[in-house]
């Protein structure tokens, strides 16, 4: 149709979308510990290397001021630049910190001192992204861990965190100053604590509920935010939300496709299925935190990394637990 993104993106698509087809069968071949391992080993290997730029070409002792937020490149050299996109480091970072969490609640990975120190400099890397959505999945990873051991009757464990986290805390907010005052003004100061998205969707819904052929099979993947522009020009922003992405590209046809893609998977896990109620929340915690984050950024055209985030979700919801040594 004129637009910019050639077929090759469809084909891009298809094959991220390939392995879906065989999940079923893999959830018995994959080895969880060994595939969790080399997402944290490409997690720390990038940020090593971004931390290795960050010093080698920048000032990083003035971090917040010039640099702002891990995977952004400093504001006065080009503000537009970035090497990544913060909030996807900072969903990646609570992606495996909830996932470590889950392993460890299953016997999978212990309490070890390197598994520790990797945890904690995955939490600090994101941290450094300033990333709402971070803190935001943190939270709600705490919370269902902590659900999770009350339901188990392990009140020790959650006294040991609560007593981690406000030690935590007070030792932030003595000693790293320009961290605890760069979190203050973008979640706690911050004019529009949701960065604008209110009026992203504000804007998506408006096109949505205007032409009904939208409402029902949306505008297409390639170049959907071309081919939104001509309902409105001001719009330069993806929808932020995997809704109205959904419904913007697929429309309600599909919406109804994509809740039954979802479900299907997790109908086929038997393991998931049969467990009690407290193991239940355990495993849905790293599908919680891929959901909740999709409902403040970009899903399926961003297939290239939430795919394999999501692949790897859907096979822990079959993982059964294994006897803690």
């Amino acid at each position: 149709m004129g637009f910019q993104e050639s077929i090759i993106k469809l084909f891009g698509f298809l094959v991220c979308l390939i392995p879906f087809m065989f999940l079923k069968q893999l959830r018995n071949t994959v080895n969880i510990k060994v595939t969790f391992n080399f997402l944290l080993l490409g997690f720390v290997s990038f940020s090593l290397i971004t931390i290795g730029t960050y010093i080698t070409s920048y000032n990083v002792a003035n971090f917040f001021n010039e640099i702002r937020r891990f995977g952004y490149l400093p504001k006065n050299k080009d503000e537009s630049a970035l090497l990544m996109n913060p909030n996807t480091i900072g969903k990646n970072s609570a992606f495996i910190v909830g996932t470590y969490l889950v392993l460890i609640n299953l016997g999978y990975l212990k309490y070890s001192i390197k598994n520790i120190i990797l945890i904690s400099y995955v939490i600090f890397i994101g941290s450094l992204t300033l990333s709402r959505s971070f803190f935001l999945l943190m939270i709600t990873t705490l919370v269902l861990i902590a659900i999770y051991q009350m339901i188990k009757k392990k009140a020790l464990k959650i006294i040991m965190i609560f007593i981690l986290l406000i030690s935590s805390l007070l030792v932030m907010i003595k000693y790293a100053t320009n961290f605890t005052k760069a979190i203050s003004r973008r979640v706690i100061e911050a004019d529009d604590i949701s960065g604008g998205r209110l009026d992203i969707y504000s804007q998506y819904i408006n096109i949505i509920t205007t032409d009904y052929k939208v409402l029902l099979f949306g505008t297409g993947m390639q170049d959907y935010l071309l081919k939104v522009q001509n309902y409105n020009s001001f719009i330069n922003q993806s929808s932020h939300n995997i809704v109205l992405e959904i419904l913007t590209i697929w429309g309600i046809v599909g919406l109804i496709i994509v809740t039954m893609f979802m479900f299907n998977y997790i109908y086929e896990c038997k393991n998931f299925l049969t467990s009690s109620l407290e193991t239940k929340i355990l495993l849905l915690i790293p599908i919680i935190i891929i959901i909740i984050s999709a409902m403040f950024g970009q899903f399926f055209i961003s297939y290239y990394h939430t795919f394999a985030l999501t692949f790897f979700a859907l096979i822990l919801l079959d993982v059964k637990g294994v006897c803690k040594c």
